[in-house]
């Protein structure tokens, strides 16, 4: 992958400027090699810790892209400080999966998570992925487990990272009557059918909710 500094810029740029029309007050913080914070592992789990203080009205939103593995069972994310312990990547110097489910466990209010990493999907192995339903967490990600997040050099973004983009921008609002709201599943259906038109059908994203589902909410106001 090419783009995840790009990436990560374009969609917390997007949030911040579309968002003070939804929300009252916006807290931000972008880990990105270009601007901002490097990714490395200390910095992703500090900028991690801020999630514990969301109370029971905010919105707490995960953008990761990047490059993502499995060792084992588990699934971790390689931050730009990664390590490796002879032909093998030294798992203490990788952010795990199960430290970003708690950092958004620990915090009240909706819990959204938007991975663009390879094999994104694989990160929902049976066990991962009921942790997270059981948390109530939504998730919508690049790709399923057989798959990899496609990037185009034409695009100038991950395909996925495109496709939120025009989504978020109006592509995903649907219903004209709703004065501009676009609603998540607005956004999960634009997007997941746009990657797989852009890709003929090499990519299909995945999304989840809780255990007992989700009602439907506006993820942005244009």
């Amino acid at each position: 992958m090419q783009e995840p500094a790009k990436d990560a810029e374009a969609i917390h740029k997007l949030l911040q400027t579309k968002g003070k029309k939804l929300y009252s007050g916006i807290k931000a913080k972008l880990l990105s090699d270009n601007n901002g914070k490097m990714p490395t592992k200390n910095n992703i789990e500090q900028a991690l810790k801020q999630l514990s203080k969301a109370k029971a009205k905010d919105t707490s939103i995960i953008f990761l892209s990047g490059h993502g593995m499995n060792i084992g069972k588990d699934y971790y994310l390689i931050p730009r400080d990664a390590k490796r312990r002879g032909s093998q990547m030294d798992k203490n110097s990788l952010v795990s999966w199960q430290k970003i489910q708690n950092a958004l466990v620990q915090g009240l209010g909706r819990k959204i998570l938007l991975i663009n990493t390879c094999h994104a999907g694989n990160a929902f192995n049976p066990r991962l992925l009921k942790d997270s339903a059981d948390q109530n967490i939504i998730v919508h990600c690049a790709t399923d487990a057989d798959n990899v997040s496609i990037e185009m050099d034409k695009l100038g973004h991950g395909v996925f990272t495109y496709s939120l983009l025009k989504g978020l921008k109006g592509k995903a609002d649907i219903f004209d009557e709703d004065h501009g709201k676009i609603m998540f599943k607005e956004l999960d259906a634009y997007v997941s059918n746009y990657v797989t038109q852009l890709t003929g059908n090499r990519q299909k994203t995945v999304s989840q909710a809780g255990s007992g589902g989700f009602k439907d909410f506006i993820f942005m106001q244009l």
